[in-house]
């Protein structure tokens, strides 16, 4: 099976120019390796020390979302300790009301029967 790209008069150009930059972009720097390496190398170095500034960047972004994450869950662990300890004084309560009735009814049937 073959695949046909057909690309419209605009394209083909742009496509060419962006070829033709590359290329020119590639003998310039075979020209400057050639004619001025320690130029090259200062860009180089500063390339270095600006991928290095962004891993920098990269490392404490991620340590902030780290500890913001860490943060939110120790958030919600104090939130559903609470709603567990809460729910869990509702249903000693909830007991304790229904013993009482039970109790009462015990009793109020125990009264009615003599």
């Amino acid at each position: 099976m073959e695949l046909k790209l057909s690309l419209n008069k605009k394209q083909k150009i742009s496509n060419v120019q962006a070829c033709t930059t590359v290329e020119e972009a590639a003998v310039s720097i075979q020209d400057t390796v050639q004619k001025e390496p320690h130029l090259l190398l200062q860009k180089l170095m500063s390339e270095e020390a600006n991928l290095m500034d962004k891993k920098k960047n990269l490392h404490a972004q991620l340590a902030d979302l780290r500890k913001k994450r860490q943060l939110k869950l120790q958030r919600k662990i104090r939130s559903k300790r609470r709603s567990i300890k809460k729910l869990r004084a509702e249903i000693k309560d909830l007991k304790f009301s229904c013993q009482e009735l039970s109790q009462s009814l015990r009793y109020a049937h125990a009264v009615g029967t003599k």
